[in-house]
């Protein structure tokens, strides 16, 4: 990547991050992510970079993490550091995808155009973007989409044992214990359905789960 585009994404990031404030999100990002406090977790807003010659694409997406559930599904998670497990999210999509279902990119090739860019990443996050956030940013709802395995859920969280774990997590966050013996079945159903290498570490989430909620 040339000096040039380096230059053009640092530009994006700091003209998204003075129009994300009146959202109340951190007007400097970290990495690439912008972050907003909600009761008990985060929400991120992160700008990807697509580099070709001359211009770069910017794509953007959302993400929104419960504290309790992301400990829960780490607990036992030794492959990530401390600060990894900080860093993970519960849900989320790119904006285009939520909207009509294929990625939304904005072309940035001058320096003259990033301010066009940014306001059309604020126009897409509060028509997009900020709807997801008020409707999944509640446990419940977020509880009601994860427990899903349909196609349509994949885009909000793709890898199916990590769907499977935060669904029981939510579960459990939200006080409905009793109910995970029966979303846990049939997240290992699916599992083993679709052959996915994770389901006998779910299997393994999923036991220590119920014991330890059983105490």
């Amino acid at each position: 990547m040339t000096r040039t585009l380096r230059e053009l994404e640092h530009e994006l990031l700091r003209e998204t991050g003075k129009r994300l404030a009146r959202f109340g999100f951190s007007t400097r990002p970290k990495g690439q992510t912008f972050h907003h406090d909600i009761d008990g977790g985060r929400v991120g807003i992160h700008l990807s970079f697509i580099e070709h010659e001359s211009d770069v694409d910017v794509t953007v997406d959302v993400a929104i993490r419960f504290d309790a559930v992301e400990d829960l599904v780490h607990r036992s998670n030794k492959l990530l550091s401390k600060k990894e497990k900080a860093d993970t999210f519960t849900l989320g999509a790119e904006l285009g995808n939520l909207e009509r279902g294929e990625p939304f990119r904005i072309t940035v090739s001058t320096t003259g155009e990033v301010g066009r860019a940014a306001d059309g990443i604020e126009r897409k996050l509060e028509t997009v973007g900020l709807p997801y956030i008020e409707q999944y940013s509640q446990p419940g709802a977020a509880y009601s989409l994860l427990s899903r395995d349909d196609r349509e859920v994949w885009v909000h969280s793709p890898i199916h044992a990590e769907r499977a774990k935060r669904a029981c997590a939510l579960l459990e966050v939200m006080g409905r214990h009793s109910e995970i013996t029966d979303i846990g079945a049939k997240k290992l159903s699916f599992l083993k359905s679709v052959n996915d290498p994770g389901a006998a570490v779910f299997s393994r989430f999923l036991a220590e789960l119920q014991a330890n909620g059983d105490q």
